[in-house]
């Protein structure tokens, strides 16, 4: 069988080679990624917005934290994740909107959206701004 040093040695270079690709954060996204990111979070605070109903502010404040947090993560250059992962990767690149997100999302499921829909504006302006009327995308959008 293989030396057990030389899959030792194997196993150590490829961590690196993995450390040194993910150190510097993913590749920029090209504008037509970044462009639909933005309009599906325009579209997420006008859904917030129009929530009426506990339930319907609850579900509306989740997809707006979850993509204002992506928005941010991205915006720095820093790496995606879901559930805890994504807040991980935020407290890494950004605490203090952490905290904020997280506090504005506490007041939306309460039933006051007003602190979500400004810091997620916030987030979306720092990126262009909000991005609805006329914005139309040739082929499938992107996914990740």
């Amino acid at each position: 069988g293989p030396d057990a040093g030389a899959v030792r040695g194997a196993a150590g270079r490829t961590r690196a080679g993995a450390r040194r690709r993910r150190a510097p954060g993913p590749r920029k996204r090209e504008d037509r990624w970044r462009a639909a990111r933005r309009e599906r979070l325009s579209d997420l605070l006008d859904a917030l917005r129009g929530s009426r109903s506990g339930p319907e502010l609850a579900f509306s404040a989740n997809a707006v934290l979850t993509a204002t947090a992506e928005m941010a993560l991205l915006s720095a250059g820093g790496w995606l994740g879901s559930g805890k992962w994504l807040s991980r990767e935020l407290e890494q690149v950004d605490a203090g909107l952490l905290q904020q997100l997280v506090s504005a999302h506490a007041g939306a499921i309460a039933g006051d959206g007003g602190a979500m829909l400004v810091l997620a504006a916030q987030v979306l302006d720092g990126v262009g701004g909000p991005l609805s009327a006329g914005y139309y995308a040739r082929g499938p959008l992107p996914v990740g």
